[in-house]
């Protein structure tokens, strides 16, 4: 859609209400020229909603795109940072972030640490902006080139880890080896933000969460990092 994509897209937004459609988070743009950042992809269901819904396949997602185009009926508006965790290849490609080891949480959890905790390290006036920053340093290390090679069982190559030219190698395996490994070793691989790529997103979740939370009570402050520290804590815990 390239210079169109505003216009292609903000009906699309409207109609999901500024939020994204699978995690619900708020985009609602909190000033008139504040961009929004929800991306957009095929409809996982096409079709009614509900139990009529139907799994989209490529077919159907050509053939509905073909009926109606770029439209509610057959796109959905998505959070930046699911979109690229759900299209990992892309984001690879894109250097929107990197692989990292991390089984003892999900692809889910981590991406909503990674929010709160790049939250937390902008918040003025905030004690726990320091430990918010050094959570992303922390989780940064555990894709490590030593860790890496162990976790992919790539550990007899002489070059630094990559995840770009490690996925080039996976795409390159015949397909019943390539399923076998990335089953044996892809699934305790995770997506990991490249946060300074995300930095104008993240000053949006900041202001997302200034105009809805205001100036809640707690310990801290905000409620909001606490739950993910207590998570954090827990994590630092497993892997002492």
């Amino acid at each position: 859609m390239a210079g169109n994509f505003k216009a292609k897209a903000e009906p699309v937004w409207l109609a999901a209400d500024y939020r994204c459609q699978l995690s619900y988070y708020d985009y609602r743009p909190v000033q008139d020229n504040s961009p929004c950042w929800l991306m957009l992809e095929p409809r996982d269901h096409l079709g009614a909603k509900g139990e009529q819904a139907r799994p989209a396949t490529p077919e159907s997602i050509s053939k509905a795109f073909k009926a109606h185009g770029v439209s509610s009926k057959t796109t959905q508006a998505i959070d930046p940072l699911l979109f690229w965790a759900r299209h990992v290849d892309l984001a690879l490609d894109h250097r929107r972030g990197t692989l990292i080891f991390a089984p003892w949480i999900t692809q889910g959890e981590l991406l909503s640490l990674f929010r709160c905790a790049a939250v937390g390290a902008i918040q003025p006036n905030f004690a726990g902006s320091a430990s918010a920053g050094q959570i992303i340093e922390d989780i940064e290390c555990f894709g490590n080139d030593e860790l890496m090679r162990e976790a992919t069982a790539t550990s007899s190559l002489n070059e630094p880890w990559s995840a770009d030219e490690w996925l080039k190698g996976v795409r390159k395996l015949p397909q019943k080896e390539r399923r076998a490994y990335l089953n044996e070793f892809g699934a305790n691989l995770r997506f990991w933000p490249d946060q300074s790529v995300f930095r104008p997103v993240i000053q949006t979740w900041k202001e997302q969460a200034d105009k809805h939370l205001g100036n809640p009570q707690s310990d801290t402050g905000n409620p909001w990092f606490s739950h993910y520290m207590e998570m954090f804590s827990t994590l630092r815990k497993k892997t002492s």
